[in-house]
């Protein structure tokens, strides 16, 4: 982990376990509102429960190709729950299967602040 000059930190995901020491999970887990979680590498983290996040963050690998994979469509990928802006860029999202209220499928439940996907 780094500390920037405003106190936010860089945090780097090492393992791409659905959680763990140095996983994504524990990434998100660790981080304080406003700090950034870059990827060691590219690569698939299959996800056996939604991530949840809980504080404005910005996630982005950077240059690494990154894949979030709900496996076999019953896990939702990402539920954000703040009322920060949650920043996901470069991150690709496969086989999520939360139901929508609108009785489609998704992979992502977002509410309260911003959520940006790029």
């Amino acid at each position: 982990m780094t500390v920037g000059a405003q106190g936010q930190s860089t945090i780097t995901v090492t393992s791409f376990a659905n959680d763990g020491v140095g996983s994504l999970r524990e990434a998100i887990g660790l981080a304080e509102a406003g700090d950034t979680i870059r990827f060691q590498t590219a690569g698939t983290i299959q996800l056996t429960e939604q991530l949840v996040i809980d504080r404005a963050l910005n996630i982005n690998p950077e240059r690494e190709l990154i894949t979030l994979d709900g496996i076999d469509q019953s896990t939702r990928l990402v539920n954000i729950n703040t009322a920060g802006t949650v920043s996901i860029t470069s991150v690709t999202f496969v086989n999520g299967g939360a139901q929508g209220g609108n009785g489609g499928s998704g992979g992502f439940a977002g509410g309260g602040g911003g959520a940006g996907l790029g």
